[in-house]
């Protein structure tokens, strides 16, 4: 695949909460039309929220082993007078070239005090944790069988 970034075309559009929301239809399908992806009090926060959950999204899509779609333009004619165009842009590597990998889902107690004491916790995730920073894709590939293999199942057996 090679590619650690990618863009693509979403709307935002103020709710009737206030807050603002970003859909991806073209990414996300029907739904992508009815519920955001992400959320935010301001447009800013919405968008860099958006960021994050779109890379949760290709990574899931990648960890399926299914090709990641390419970005499709989202048709004028579909939006209303309140959606306003944006492309959003994510990427794997943060700013230093290397991918933090995270495990991010809701543990028991006793996996939450492990993961407490041995990984650092995402901020705004009550269940997230970075796992580690890697180098190479298949350097994370090899550590998250290993956490899955060695930490994680023992866990849940």
């Amino acid at each position: 695949m090679g590619t650690t970034k990618w863009k693509y075309p979403a709307f935002i559009r103020r709710g009737e909460d206030g807050d603002f929301g970003v859909y991806f239809p073209t990414l996300l399908g029907e739904v992508g039309w009815e519920y955001p992806l992400s959320t935010g009090t301001s447009k800013d926060k919405a968008i860099q929220e958006a960021k994050k959950k779109l890379a949760y999204v290709i990574a899931s899509i990648i960890f399926d082993n299914d090709p990641v779609p390419d970005p499709v333009r989202i048709p004028h004619d579909h939006l209303s007078g309140n959606m306003e165009l944006i492309e959003i842009e994510t990427r794997f590597q943060n700013e230093f070239g290397t991918w933090n990998i995270y495990f991010d889902e809701p543990a028991s107690d006793e996996e939450t005090r492990f993961l407490d004491l041995n990984y650092k916790r995402i901020e705004n995730f009550p269940n997230g944790w970075l796992l580690f920073t890697v180098n190479s894709k298949s350097e994370g590939e090899q550590k998250v069988h290993h956490f899955i293999e060695n930490v994680l199942l023992p866990m849940r057996s």
